[in-house]
């Protein structure tokens, strides 16, 4: 193994690089008609008779540079409502192409597929991505906001020569500038599945820092005005729980069911700001959250799927300090309801999440590249009612005030691929309860030749919570702040970094953000080698990785953790993939957290891991993800072992299985169990078993009407072995008394198990309208 890894690596430095520069960006000069197109496929319309011809592409991957193995032509007109494209894909073996089917916005890899790319602002930054397959399945995309769906119009036709397609984007799908002529950034992509062969008409660098810069000019189109643009989305909920009582009766079970509706309201305030609000709004959840038995300190970070929260908030991301699932979690009093009953009461009703009442945002870009965003959501107070079982008497007990959450932000882009921005955000509770506000600035900047960048940020937090007289506790205050710098080599194949982050102990985000550590400063120095062309006789590109990351504390400039991480990556012509990585603590880290009071340290052993993961090619009927990771922790033979599985069956065109399959053992591992006081705590020795199972069927009944069926078992299993009482100075003394105690040990044992179903029937009816039913 060491010859073949060191041989490796040798053909990584040594073998001459395949790499070919892009060439130069041609432009495409358009001309307005009179005769809209028929979007039918059918590339027979007099429009397109006249225009000039994109072809000649190049391809991409995975030979860059390498002419496109087929002929591409495309042409591109406009009105005074939207811009049509037309493209025929020749084929000399149109029986070898590939159409798998699909929902819209799908991943498909087994389909031929054409991209239409334009940034309309012409800053190279943002831009918009419209895909058709060659089975009609649309996708699109914003680089800016991942979950743009804009609605627009195509159609595509089989021929005995390949395949053709028309596209119709409408101006009020896009947002652009109100000058009277337009020049946008543009490309033309084409995708050969049976293949894989990705060609474009303005080739960019693999590996490019930013492609964009190399994409070409289109020009001709002039005197058009962007249009309202106004959309309602209603929606109808409808949900039924068989749930228990209380929590003080688990066993007694009651049905509860409940039918909400609601709309979210768009609407263009101009050519660049959008508004988006939400009428009687009561969201719901539209998958189920992974479970999972938490054994740490800090709090499960969940996926967000609420549509509201997930559209257009691509600014309001800025710093990474916005966490949407803070607006209407779980009361943060909830638990408390259960404090101070008398004898006879008990919890009756203890809502799990606080009730929205509206939200609002409003967004966009100004001409000279100005971002701004300003984002609203209150939630209503929320109450537990405590019930008397004698007298039947109900009381509240307030387990969350209402709460205004707001956030104003600022973005100004410059250059290719530069920027600065300025966010705020604000948490409003009133009464006795926290108020908070977040500050965040940062910039990054990159050189003209796209070689180097550099980019920094600072945040500063402040919470208040003010004096309550009846419970005898006076006001306090807590600021706290973050600060980083990173420098880069972003392009070629040699790159490194630097970077380092500071971290006060008061630094707080949590109220409208998340994060775990805190009271840190942490470096981390990186370099690596990139081969992004075919290289040998077999491999299609590689990488490898090497980086040093010592951790140290903020308040008194400890060393708490120093690791060293390898890792490399390798693609063979045939489309098999694998990662390999290793990551070796060097010292004994300290941890500030697993005890659970503030001022306590744990010091936790060495630790070393290795990681393997082997991928085939997607594009065959079968697939196959595996691997596995293996760690030791030394001294108590701490060891981890995890097997990963997940195979992907495309049994035809309509029908899809993916099954996942992951069980790991943590074989000795440390963590908290329990505490008397900051004086008496307990680390437990244990064995952890996970198994976690996932079952993905989908079946596309035709494209945009699909049933999908989630399925998802998630088992964890402790065993403790002993228990060991931590010592002043973190480290730890095995209490024998208790570790030969089986029947405390046995007390300590857990069983989580969590299932989740989602059946979920998607229908994409109309352009832009969908109904789902979960």
């Amino acid at each position: 193994m060491k010859h073949i890894s060191f041989s490796l690596l040798l053909t990584f430095f040594f073998i001459p690089s395949l790499w070919s520069m892009a060439e130069a960006p041609k432009d495409y000069i358009t001309t307005r008609t009179t005769n809209r197109p028929k979007i039918d496929g059918k590339l027979n319309d007099e429009c397109w008779k006249t225009l000039p011809e994109a072809t000649d592409f190049t391809e991409n991957d995975p030979v860059q540079g390498r002419p496109s193995a087929q002929k591409t032509v495309v042409k591109l007109t406009y009105d005074n409502n939207a811009i049509y494209v037309a493209a025929m894909m020749y084929d000399t073996q149109p029986d070898s192409m590939w159409f798998q089917l699909g929902d819209r916005d799908d991943f498909i890899q087994r389909c031929e597929n054409f991209r239409f790319l334009i940034d309309t602002y012409n800053t190279n930054q943002d831009g918009y991505e419209f895909k058709v397959h060659a089975s009609g399945v649309q996708a699109d995309y914003r680089f800016q906001d991942n979950t743009y769906n804009g609605v627009w119009n195509s159609a595509v036709q089989l021929l005995p020569n390949g395949w053709s397609v028309e596209m119709e984007i409408p101006y009020a799908a896009i947002r652009f500038s109100n000058a009277s002529e337009q020049v946008w950034g543009f490309q033309f992509t084409r995708y050969i599945a049976r293949t894989r062969e990705f060609s474009q008409y303005n080739l960019t660098e693999r590996g490019a820092p930013n492609p964009q810069v190399q994409w070409g000019r289109l020009r001709g189109i002039n005197n058009i005005i962007s249009p309202i643009r106004l959309s309602l989305t209603p929606y109808l909920a409808a949900t039924a729980d068989r749930l228990p009582l209380t929590q003080n009766s688990p066993t007694t079970y009651a049905n509860k069911y409940n039918i909400t509706g609601g709309a979210d309201i768009k609407y263009g305030i101009n050519e660049s700001f959008t508004l988006d609000m939400t009428l009687l709004p009561d969201f719901g959840q539209v998958r189920s959250d992974d479970r999972v038995k938490n054994l740490s300190a800090f709090e499960v970070i969940f996926n967000e799927n609420r549509p509201f929260f997930n559209e257009g908030i691509e600014l309001f991301q800025r710093g990474n300090l916005f966490y949407s699932r803070r607006i209407g979690q779980y009361p943060s009093q909830a638990r408390n309801a259960f404090n101070n009953l008398s004898p006879n009461e008990i919890v009756d009703i203890n809502p799990d999440k606080s009730r929205l009442l509206n939200s609002f945002k409003v967004s966009g870009r100004t001409e000279k590249k100005l971002g701004i965003g300003i984002f609203n959501a209150i939630t209503a107070p929320t109450y537990a009612i405590i019930k008397d079982t004698q007298t039947e008497n109900t009381r509240k007990v307030l387990t969350e005030p209402l709460i205004n959450y707001n956030i104003l932000v600022a973005d100004q882009q410059f250059g290719s691929n530069s920027s600065a921005y300025l966010i705020n955000l604000n948490t409003n509770r009133g009464k006795e309860f926290t108020d908070a506000n977040v500050t965040g600035a940062g910039l990054n900047l990159q050189d003209k030749k796209q070689q180097y960048q550099i980019s920094g940020s600072f945040v500063n937090s402040y919470r208040h919570k003010p004096s309550n007289a009846s419970a005898s506790t006076e006001a306090t205050t807590e600021k706290g702040s973050l600060w980083n710098a990173n420098i880069r080599k972003i392009n070629g194949h040699w790159r490194w970094s630097a970077f380092t982050e500071w971290v006060s102990p008061n630094y707080n985000i949590n109220d409208m953000g998340f994060n775990f550590y805190l009271n840190y400063i942490y470096n981390e120095a990186a370099l690596s080698y990139n081969q992004f062309t075919p290289f040998g006789k077999v491999f299609k590109e590689g990488n490898v990785n090497i980086g040093y990351t010592p951790i140290y504390q903020y308040d008194n400039k400890r060393k708490i953790s120093e690791a060293i991480n390898i890792n490399a990556f390798i693609m063979t012509l045939k489309f098999f993939a694998v990662f390999i990585n290793h990551n070796e603590e060097l010292i004994s880290s300290i941890d500030n957290y697993e005890p659970r009071y503030l001022g306590r340290i744990f010091i936790k052993p060495k630790e070393s891991y290795t990681n393997i993961f082997f991928s085939t090619n997607y594009a065959k009927r079968f697939a196959l993800d595996w691997g596995g990771d293996y760690g030791v922790r030394n001294p108590y033979n701490g060891s981890y072992k995890e097997i990963f599985l997940s195979p992907i069956w495309k049994a035809n065109d309509h029908f899809t299985i993916t099954l996942r399959h992951m069980h790991s053992i943590a074989d000795n591992d440390l963590g908290y169990i329990s505490s008397l006081n900051i004086d008496s705590i307990y680390i437990g020795q244990r064995t952890i078993n996970t198994i976690v199972n996932n079952i993905n069927i989908k079946y596309l009944i035709k494209n945009g009407l699909s049933i999908a069926l989630n399925n998802r078992h998630y088992w964890a299993r402790g065993k403790y072995k002993a228990i060991h009482f931590l010592n002043l100075d973190g480290t730890l003394a095995k209490d024998d008394t208790q570790s030969n105690d089986q029947n405390l040990l046995d007390g300590y044992y857990f069983n989580s198990n969590f299932f989740n179903v989602d059946l979920v029937l998607t229908w994409q009816f109309a352009p832009g309208s969908n109904i789902i039913l979960t």
